[in-house]
């Protein structure tokens, strides 16, 4: 966690993965209030301002730094980001639902152990897809 306040809340994903990046770039697409901002965590910038979020947990799963520097991760930050975004809040309404939360983490936990397998067909950066 981090002590610093933020203007805006963080989205932190891997910038190599090609899935990763997708959804991404939706992300900022669909954020048409510039509500978020989207950082790569192989930005340097990342490490200097969240020296607390190691490059493995992000790797492992996307991380959503609140406002107040609390964290989400994992289908817990994908609740947050549809929080945000006006058009798709709606969706963030699933998690209410008595047991969509534990499917939500299935489903997310197996997506992340997989993305790079879905990259097969893509070039990535460095062939970090091969890597992994």
């Amino acid at each position: 966690m981090t002590t610093t306040l933020l203007a805006k809340p963080v989205v932190l994903y891997d910038g190599r993965c090609r899935l990763c990046t997708a959804g991404a770039e939706r992300i900022r697409a669909h954020d048409t209030e510039r509500a978020l901002e989207v950082l790569s965590l192989h930005d340097p910038e990342v490490a200097a301002r969240f020296p607390s979020i190691t490059r493995d947990a992000v790797l492992k799963e996307m991380h959503f730094v609140r406002l107040d520097g609390s964290l989400k991760r994992g289908h817990e930050a994908v609740r947050e980001v549809l929080r945000v975004i006006p058009r798709y809040r709606w969706l963030s309404l699933f998690w209410m639902l008595p047991g969509f939360q534990f499917v939500a983490d299935g489903v997310y936990k197996w997506v992340a152990r997989n993305r790079y397998r879905f990259n097969r067909t893509v070039t990535c950066e460095g062939d970090v897809c091969r890597m992994h």
